[in-house]
């Protein structure tokens, strides 16, 4: 599994959530171990992640910008690397599921 996950913030008490950086993490279910596989920088967050076949990608964005990047995996062990530049939202990807 891959999720979007970030630091407890444990100064926050109450009031407007501050900020979250959230980075994007696998997680194996039977063992719950947790590794990070994306590395923003600071004031950056990874959000969105989406599995298309072998090909991770997400939506990489800084603090207090509406747009962000696009980045991709070829393969969760593989070099991440910027796909879109200056989008508006993570891109939506359809597959046809064919039968055989």
């Amino acid at each position: 599994m891959v999720v979007a996950r970030a630091k407890d913030n444990k100064v926050w008490k109450e009031g407007p959530v501050p900020k979250m950086f959230t980075t994007l993490y696998t997680i194996n279910i039977k063992t719950e171990e947790q590794k990070q596989i994306s590395f923003p920088k600071q004031n950056e967050r990874d959000e969105d992640p989406q599995v298309i076949g072998p090909y991770l990608t997400w939506l990489r964005k800084k603090a207090n910008i509406y747009k962000g990047d696009v980045w991709v995996k070829d393969s969760l062990h593989s070099q991440e690397y910027m796909w879109l530049k200056n989008v508006d939202e993570a891109p939506i990807f359809f597959t046809r599921n064919e039968r055989h």
